[in-house]
């Protein structure tokens, strides 16, 4: 790839760090020293992408939980046959995993 200008791609993500959790300056020391610290540069732009460790703690939560708890549903919430994988997905729970303003995995 040939591009006009010159880039850099810097990766803060570290195995079972959710993303909720990736952008907190008290914890995250390289993230904050990225942003204010000696190596701190003007970006033009930051991407975060994650989802991958939210998405297993999320499917972690046990069956016991209530439903928007619960990424995963219980089998009397799915059914004797369910017809489609989406059967095996709490509603409520993926809303709350995927509404940033109300997680509570």
């Amino acid at each position: 790839m040939e591009l006009t200008r010159s880039a850099a791609v810097v990766n803060c993500a570290r195995p079972g760090v959710e993303l909720a959790h990736m952008t907190d300056t008290s914890t995250q020391q390289n993230f904050r020293k990225l942003l204010t610290g000696r190596f701190a540069v003007k970006w033009d732009a930051i991407l975060f992408s994650g989802g991958g460790n939210d998405l297993i703690d999320a499917a972690s939560v046990g069956p016991t939980e209530p439903p928007d708890l619960r990424l995963l549903a219980t089998q009397a919430e799915r059914g004797p046959d369910p017809a489609s994988g989406d059967a095996y997905i709490s509603a409520p729970g993926w809303q709350t995993l995927r509404d940033p303003h109300d997680r509570r995995f």
